[in-house]
């Protein structure tokens, strides 16, 4: 019974993903998400990689070893152009501040850690 409420919430967030995608976006948050697509290393921790590919999927891995997968989304807030990460059950939005061809800066929005 738990894996049927798990699947069904997996169908149901890529539902609502896909939903955002389709919808309203604009120029400046497709420029978002095609920036975003690539593999990133944060600068305080060279270890810890970040993959977001092009297909909504996402990896994280340290030292080389994947820690977790999970899909991802750009959408639009009053405050900004966000990033939407879900893994499982989880739930992470984080506020773009810069994306470059050779930066990634975000904010986790619910403590303002901002990751580089």
């Amino acid at each position: 019974m738990k894996k049927i409420f798990y699947i069904a919430l997996f169908v149901f967030v890529l539902g609502a993903l896909a939903y955002l995608y389709t919808n309203g976006t604009s120029k400046q948050a497709n420029e978002v998400e095609f920036g975003i697509v690539g593999t990133w290393q944060q600068v305080l921790d060279p270890l810890a990689v970040m993959t977001f590919n092009d297909d909504g999927t996402h990896v994280s891995s340290y030292d080389g070893k994947v820690m977790d997968t999970s899909i991802w989304a750009i959408y639009e807030g009053d405050e900004g152009i966000f990033l939407k990460i879900v893994q499982g059950s989880d739930v992470y939005d984080y506020v773009i501040l810069d994306v470059t061809r050779n930066t990634l800066s975000m904010s986790y929005v619910p403590r303002g850690n901002t990751l580089e």
